[in-house]
């Protein structure tokens, strides 16, 4: 497995696609959109408003005839938020903010997520190494072990003697 391990090489990744699938990347994005849209309609109360009616039909003045009146009517209305001009603002205003807040934590989202991306080689490079060393680590231990029980078998040593070397051994293995 050892000469798997040394041919194994990491993936390259397209940073773009990774980001797509991330789900933190997914709400961070959902949230820009939804407070975008909060301060644009929030925006829309700012605005003056202008409708226009127009209607077909036939009328009859009760007071002047008895005969229906065949006519048009229209009206055009304009309104100004003059009153609730400034509560409307201050509402916008904290859904601008909302909306800014938003897109800056996409862009954390963003930098966060590519930075991991550009690490994962490095600590897949640092993986493989530690798997090899291991690897060497465990054949020394296996023929550590063989060597002991032969010499313990032949009488050569006890078993006192076998574990402080074996004791000896992991403290070097180990580093402590």
């Amino acid at each position: 497995w050892k000469s798997q391990i040394e041919k194994t090489h990491p993936t390259p990744l397209d940073p773009e696609t990774v980001l797509q699938l991330r789900p933190e990347w997914i709400e961070a994005e959902s949230e820009a959109r939804s407070a975008e849209a909060s301060s644009k309609s929030a925006r829309s109360g700012l605005l003056p408003e202008i409708a226009a009616r127009v209607s077909y039909g036939w009328t009859k003045d009760p007071n002047y005839s008895t005969d229906f009146n065949e006519g048009w009517e229209g009206a055009l209305t304009l309104t100004v938020p003059l009153f609730s001009g400034f509560r409307d603002y201050a509402g916008y205003r904290v859904q601008a903010e909302t909306a800014r807040a938003a897109e800056m934590r996409m862009e954390g989202v963003k930098r966060d997520v590519t930075s991991e991306i550009r690490a994962g080689p490095s600590r897949f490079e640092i993986a493989r190494k530690t798997a090899l060393d291991r690897e060497g680590i465990l054949k020394a231990s296996k023929r550590l072990y063989q060597d002991n029980l032969s010499r313990f078998r032949q009488g050569r040593a006890t078993s006192d003697e076998l574990k402080t070397e074996l004791d000896r051994y992991l403290k070097i293995q180990l580093g402590t």
